[in-house]
């Protein structure tokens, strides 16, 4: 499996002709470095001095590469700064006029008492893909600044990463993969947002992107513990309650990790965290009230939530060259009084208990094959289990506007296996590093959904007549009186629609995804370079198997000179980034097809408050000559994968004492964007008293509803990111 593909994305290389361009002309020293445990070290700054003074620099990539390209014939001396290690310097290297000298080198643990003087090198502009301004370099006490809590951790991330386009915006990566348990902000080592947007190696938009490197052991015993507490004396008063006492709250927050050797060949790292919180859930509505007055309630229900987590690391050598790392996470919370949203109005019945069990194995085995080439091969297996416990499985009564009430659901669950390898291989020649790789997918979903099993009834406002609350109040009078529900009814007082969904509640879904890419990072001049990749994908579940995603990058710095930092850059990019069709996607189709389950829609129900059999939900569809049957969902046969076309452009300046700043314009045109249209809707021909469609349906009525999921959408977004890092988004279009 591996040769094979080593093979395969080798060939495509070859194939691609800026992979195959000639070395260039002048020096380069390139090589690796390595942390005293093996493994990589990312962002340290790589200098190369020579006799004259003349220096060059660059940084490491995320599996410690570098290269200096653009060196005049002489002796130089490679110095090297890196927080958190001792600062380091090699031996005098003579090079030749078109000579490549490999220089592989590990760096020490800073020790306390050791003096560093820190100069400005690490945040100098450069046309490395790894030295823009736009991008950020989280590690140490960069991250002390930021939450404990993993959850806020994550949503902090992504909001210092700026917003990105597209249905999911940013993806995090843990250890190079997408799926997984976020780590406590002391088990990770680094943070790397928005690097190299238009790399071919990932398949997502790269402006959001946040990459994640969790901790390996360390040659000597170390640990920590924590504890943090907040309570309810020490919190504001909510702004939207009308009540001037602060809601019940309290988080208690333990968190602990210890790490060192397990023998000269292998270390450890493991850490465990606890969090206790009495949060609250808001609850704005109207009701009525024992005289059937409409009263407006706002008070907070309890939701309490409990987590516990822990993710042990043991990293091993299994040669000198190379590395093998395993990494177990376990993740299990529980939370009460959950799905409570003050939109929707929400009374506490709809509520629900969600169990969530996370635990996955994450394998890398890490091969330094020559002082030139590296190969990762990556293997993860995450399972989840949610289970999902409604509060009552009453029928739900949505009063629009004022308030949704009886229940939410018997119980929902999803199980889902997600298996995932991956193998990368890194190659320096010359002036070009070339990234060769790919990546397998196999996403395996289980689910039970009873929602709306219980069945829903929607009043709607009527025009000349009252909002929803008038006429679930004269509706409650009326019967209050002892007049029968389907007299009510056609005094049209009743409900406006009953939505209700029966037969098969499990459903399972298997979708498997692949990925090939090319990626070449080439210095033509030394104030010049390009980044070409070509990404292939395809996947099961659709019928567009095959998606080609070209990727180009340019940084050029004008007047810039050999050994000297450029004090102004100016970076382009573009390219294509595919979206897969999700397995969630794929099971609500297989669940609502119209065999496992159908989705009855009657509208002015006269049975309120009983249901029906479907037996006679059916007859009743019949009835109303199709204008009110059954709902199925379905993929539309044609569909093709949606994709977006991204182009960047800007311009960044340094500034003195260490600062730069950068202008920063994104567009981004998405097509073949998602959609779910009612491909057999009643034709805008005739309508009824209320202006609803009461056409015929191009399928029949018999057919009912068909809800299709089809790529006919598109949008257009631009934005322009400022030198304070603000982004603005100002023209934003979506159409169909």
């Amino acid at each position: 499996m591996r040769l094979g593909l080593l093979i395969t994305v080798r060939a495509l290389a070859c194939s691609a002709p800026f992979l195959c361009s000639a070395q260039a002309p002048f020096a380069t020293i390139q090589g690796l470095v390595r942390d005293p445990s093996g493994a990589a070290v990312s962002g340290a700054t790589v200098t190369a001095v020579s006799t004259t003074g003349a220096a060059r620099t660059s940084a490491t990539d995320p599996e410690g590469r570098y290269g200096i390209a653009g060196l005049a014939p002489g002796s130089y001396t490679v110095r090297i700064l890196s927080r958190g290690f001792a600062p380091f310097e090699s031996a005098t290297v003579d090079v030749a006029t078109g000579q490549s000298v490999a220089l592989n080198f590990q760096l020490q643990i800073q020790s306390l008492s050791e003096k560093v003087t820190v100069s400005d090198a690490a945040s100098q502009l450069g046309v490395d893909a790894a030295q823009s301004a736009s991008q950020l370099l989280l590690r140490g006490s960069d991250l002390d600044a930021f939450s404990d809590d993993p959850e806020d951790l994550a949503n902090e991330l992504q909001m210092l990463a700026g917003p990105s386009p597209g249905r999911d915006g940013g993806q995090i990566y843990i250890d190079g993969f997408t799926d997984g348990v976020m780590p406590p902000k002391a088990s990770i080592r680094e943070v790397r947002v928005n690097q190299n947007p238009f790399s071919a190696e990932f398949d997502r938009v790269g402006f959001g992107r946040i990459e994640i490197l969790t901790k390996p052991g360390a040659d000597k015993y170390h640990g920590q513990a924590s504890f943090d507490f907040a309570d309810r004396a020490i919190t504001a008063r909510n702004p939207y309650l009308t009540s001037s006492t602060v809601p019940n709250y309290q988080q208690e927050f333990f968190a602990g990790n210890f790490g060192g050797p397990l023998s000269k060949k292998a270390s450890f790292f493991v850490d465990i965290d606890r969090r206790i919180t009495d949060e609250n859930a808001l609850l704005n509505y109207t009701t009525l009230d024992l005289a059937l007055n409409p009263v407006a309630i706002s008070t907070a229900l309890v939701a309490p939530s409990r987590r516990l987590s822990t993710n042990p690391r043991v990293d091993y050598a299994l040669t000198p060259n190379n590395t093998l790392t395993l990494r177990y996470s376990w993740m299990d919370s529980n939370a009460r009084n959950q799905g409570i949203t003050t939109q929707g109005f929400d009374e506490p019945s709809q509520a629900y208990t969600q169990d969530l069990t996370q635990q996955g194995v994450t394998v890398i085995e890490s091969a330094v094959l020559d002082a030139r080439a590296v190969n990762d091969v990556r293997f993860q297996f995450n399972r989840t289990s949610t289970n999902l416990t409604g509060v009552s499985s009453a029928p739900e009564i949505d009063v629009l506007g004022a308030f949704t009430g009886g229940g939410t659901f018997p119980l929902n669950y999803t199980n889902r296996n997600h298996t995932e390898f991956q193998e990368n291989l890194t190659m320096i020649r010359g002036a070009q590093t070339i990234k060769l790789g790919g990546r397998l997918r196999d996403d395996q979903l289980k689910q039970q959904s009873t929602t709306n099993f219980n069945g829903r009834f929607i009043f709607s406002a009527i025009p000349g007549v009252g909002e929803a609350i008038d006429i679930y109040q004269q509706n409650q009078a009326l019967a209050a009186q002892g007049i029968p529900q389907p007299e009510i009814a056609t005094m049209g007082l009743g409900p406006s629609e009953f939505l209700l969904t029966t037969g098969n509640p499990v459903g399972r879904v298997n979708v498997f995804d692949a990925g090939l890419y090319a990626q070449d990072d080439w210095r033509v001049k030394p104030n010049l370079s390009i980044n070409g990749g070509l990404r292939y994908e395809g996947q099961s579940g659709i019928s567009d198997h095959a998606d080609f995603a070209p990727r180009i990058g340019l940084a050029w710095a004008p007047g810039g000179r050999q050994g000297q930092a450029p004090k102004t850059v100016l970076q382009a990019g573009s390219g294509i980034f595919y979206d897969r069709f999700t397995a969630a996607l794929l099971m609500n189709a297989t669940l609502l097809n119209g065999i496992n389950q159908t989705q009855y829609i009657i509208r002015n129900p006269l049975f309120y408050p009983n249901i029906p059999d479907p037996a006679t939900l059916a007859a009743l569809s019949a009835q109303q000559a199709g204008t009110d049957t059954a709902a199925i969902y379905q993929v539309d046969s044609r569909l093709r994968a949606p994709y977006m076309i991204q182009a960047s452009g800007s311009v960044e300046r340094q500034l003195p004492h260490g600062l730069s700043m950068a202008l920063t314009y994104t567009t981004t045109r998405g097509v073949h964007q998602l959609l779910t249209r009612d491909i057999n809707a009643p034709l805008p021909t005739e309508f009824n008293s209320i202006g609803q469609a009461i056409g015929p349906r191009p399928f029949g009525a018999a057919a009912g509803d068909i809800y299709q999921y089809e790529g006919s959408g598109v949008f257009r977004q631009n934005a322009l990111a400022h030198p304070d890092g603000t982004v603005h988004l100002y023209a934003v279009r979506s159409s169909v």
